[in-house]
């Protein structure tokens, strides 16, 4: 319940601020509609007082009685009532019968009220109030001023409900706030829930200015197929204004109690989070289980900065046992990396160590990546006076690895490059040079002998594209449609390197951003050999007023002039030309968004990739996702997803990733959401792949009362995930009409 944020605001807002001036002088007196009007010209800068009544009277000296309709208005302050009594000695006010102070928007009522600034003391009796930002609303049976910035509410309540909806209210017996060092003290708090108590607590303080404060969060309530039933109850220690930690115990039915721990830290020149989760004896597997994250981020001075990453756990299987969440199931290596960079105008240099734990399926085993302790990069670029771009990237790194070839590589590839533009077209010419240089352990050798290999390779490329557009109109609207030419011409000498070792080294994604690479490989360890020229041509249509691509055509090939002669895993191509790209998308309409691709191979005559993705969002919680995925050498799947009204207050909310190839459920997940105006219901089942041939379940029931607190399990990050343009449909909320307690 530390989220508790109801009459403070009130209080601060109607009565903190100097309601009347100093020692008034009467200034005009006027009939206006058979009432009395009475304007003061204070004696300080806070601006003039208006009295209207019906009557006034002067009983004595600086001191004033108005009757009926009583009106006193200062600055944006409103006080009514039957009945007002001044007295400009102390600034003294006694209001009775029908009270009402109202000051930007926030009100109270009361039965009578008393007030004296000399000392900021008085009271509301019989209080009832509205917060008008917060659309929030409540009673207290006596509001005590003690004091300047000082209150105790007697018997209060708070709701952010309308009024003929009294679904939730806390009550609280006493509560006091002290705005001078922005803490408040409840006593004896419940949250009541369709008139049924929920939580209780008989004391705790909180902030009133939204600072982080020690004390119990909302407890979370859920279950997964793996862990059964389960409840957490977090704590929040707010340690120092810069320290916080999170203990959060997890209490699961079928494996026993978790603790997990968070610590953030934040100083002038380092900040950073400490994530730890420790598991004794689970029950079902007999063991004690942990997992454990550090970041930290440092900054040594101005050019020198260092970063500190380490993941660990316990065993293969801990994420895909305790995690409810898809992205951590899916987890398979684990980083352990250290970096410290000294950073100039127009040079760095890194020094890294990077290893990783790798969690094994052992129905899907993978190869660990290698280690890299020492890595040692440097990346340096300047533009001269005659618009050349130099660049020179360089790297030594030690390869290790338990199983395979271990080595150190260096590498060394500078480049210049000459853009020549205009308005309408540009041309790059781009010279570069790679130099590597291999010292590893010759398998065929005796242990402790070394084996070098260099290797040496010019690289030419120029990249050119014309800019043409035309103005247009079609059903009323203007357009701009542009036609964009392209032309990327590269070559590459050929090498012999298959006496070299891969490290890093893997085949890129053929789309259409790597049409326009050098480089068909990731990595250092293959360069491949090049004589080709890449044609595409792309032509966009701008809404004139807005800017907005309402469609985009873009058709891309490369042309092979050589052999490929440097290969990894596939087989040299055999066609002088690659796959045919198309692709075609835009935001069709102000909520509807289409994107799709092709690739076409034109030699055996088929399809190898597409992908159509629709999505379409009229409105916050209108959500419509479709989406269909073929990669002829792996996959072939459709993913819906959806969040959607289905009547006046139901919204539902689905997913449904479904593999056509293996002809089985990636993930399924439906849920329905009730918005109640001041309160959110959310229920959601949840269903996805873990390990090769498990499946992993988790079901969330979440009570949110808005401005209070959440509890039960929180779906919220789940639905996001996946369900794309999803929305909390509690985010807009009508204001409380002005006269609910008149």
């Amino acid at each position: 319940m530390r989220r508790i944020k109801f009459l403070p605001l009130l209080i601060a807002a109607v009565f903190a601020a100097p309601a009347f001036a100093d020692d008034p002088v009467y200034a005009a007196r006027l009939k206006l509609d058979g009432a009395l009007q009475l304007q003061f010209k204070p004696g300080d800068d806070n601006g003039a007082m208006f009295l209207d009544a019906d009557r006034v009277e002067a009983p004595a000296a600086g001191e004033l009685f108005a009757v009926g309709k009583a009106q006193l208005r200062r600055r944006g302050v409103y006080v009514f009532a039957d009945e007002l009594h001044y007295w400009s000695e102390d600034e003294r006010v006694h209001a009775r019968g029908h009270v009402r102070t109202e000051r930007f928007g926030n009100i109270v009522w009361g039965d009578e009220m008393k007030l004296r600034r000399a000392d900021s003391t008085g009271f509301v009796d019989n209080a009832r109030y509205q917060l008008g930002q917060m659309a929030a609303r409540g009673s207290a049976g006596k509001i005590l001023f003690e004091g300047e910035n000082k209150y105790r509410l007697q018997d209060a309540s708070f709701t952010t409900c309308r009024p003929e909806q009294d679904d939730w209210f806390i009550h609280t017996g006493e509560l006091e706030l002290d705005y001078t060092r922005n803490v408040g003290v409840a006593r004896h708090s419940t949250v009541e829930f369709m008139g049924v108590p929920m939580a209780y607590s008989p004391w705790m303080d909180f902030s009133l200015n939204g600072a982080r404060k020690t004390g119990f969060l909302p407890p979370s309530i859920g279950t997964t197929s793996n862990s059964g039933s389960e409840v957490l109850l977090p704590f929040y220690w707010n340690i120092a204004p810069n320290y916080d930690l999170e203990i959060a115990p997890r209490f699961m039915v079928k494996r026993g109690v978790a603790f997990n721990n968070h610590l953030r830290y934040l100083q002038p020149s380092a900040s950073g989070e400490i994530r730890a989760e420790i598991l004794p004896g689970d029950r079902v597997t007999d063991t004690n289980r942990y997992t454990g994250l550090l970041d930290h981020r440092q900054q040594f001075s101005d050019k020198l900065s260092g970063t500190l990453y380490l993941q660990k756990a316990s065993d293969d299987q801990y994420f895909k046992d305790l995690a409810n969440r898809v992205s951590a199931t899916s987890l398979v290596n684990l980083p352990r990396i250290g970096t410290l960079t000294w950073a100039e105008k127009d040079w760095n240099i890194t020094g890294r160590v990077e290893r990783y734990q790798t969690l094994q399926d052992p129905l899907a085993p993978v190869i660990a990546p290698y280690a890299r302790a020492p890595q040692i990069l440097f990346n340096g670029q300047n533009i001269d006076r005659l618009g050349s771009e130099w660049r020179m990237t360089g790297e030594f790194v030690d390869f290790s690895h338990p199983t395979l070839t271990n080595g150190w590589r260096s590498t060394l590839n500078p480049s210049v490059a000459l853009p020549l533009q205009t308005e309408y077209a540009y041309v790059t010419p781009k010279l570069g040079y790679s130099f590597t240089r291999y010292d590893m352990a010759a398998p065929q050798a005796a242990s402790g002998d070394k084996a070098t290999y260099i290797r040496s390779l010019p690289t030419f490329s120029v990249d050119s594209t014309l800019f043409l557009e035309r103005d247009d109109s079609w059903l009323g609207s203007a357009f701009v449609q542009t036609l964009e030419p392209r032309l990327y011409y590269v070559y590459i000498p050929y090498r012999d390197q298959g006496m070299l070792p891969n490290f890093d080294s893997s085949e890129m994604d053929f789309n259409f951003a790597q049409l326009f690479t050098e480089n068909q490989f990731a990595g250092n360890d293959r360069i491949n050999n090049a004589n080709q020229l890449t044609a595409a041509i792309t032509s966009r249509v701008l809404e004139s007023a807005t800017g907005k691509e309402r469609l985009r055509l873009a058709l891309g090939q490369r042309f092979y002039f050589a052999e490929q002669k440097v290969t990894l895993t596939n087989p040299a191509r055999k066609a002088n030309s690659s796959d045919l790209i198309l692709s075609l998308g835009g935001q069709v309409a102000d909520s509807l968004n289409v994107d799709t691709s092709w690739q076409y191979n034109q030699t055996e005559s088929n399809t190898q990739r597409a992908n159509l993705d629709i999505r379409y969002h009229p409105s916050a919680g209108k959500a419509l996702n479709a989406a269909w995925r073929l990669d002829r050498g792996g996959y072939k799947q459709i993913d819906l997803s959806s969040q959607w009204q289905l009547s006046g207050k139901w919204w539902g909310v689905g997913r449904y990733a479904y593999s056509i190839k293996d002809s089985k459920s990636l993930e399924t997940l439906g849920g329905l959401e009730y918005n109640a105006g001041c309160w959110i219901m959310r229920m959601v089942a949840q269903r996805f792949v873990t390990d090769s041939d498990k499946m992993s379940s988790g079901y969330f029931l979440q009570l949110e009362l808005n401005d209070l607190a959440r509890v039960g399990a929180n779906p919220l990050e789940v639905l996001s995930r996946s369900i794309a343009g999803y929305s909390k449909i509690n985010v807009q909320r009508e204001p409380l009409p002005s006269d609910i307690y008149r």
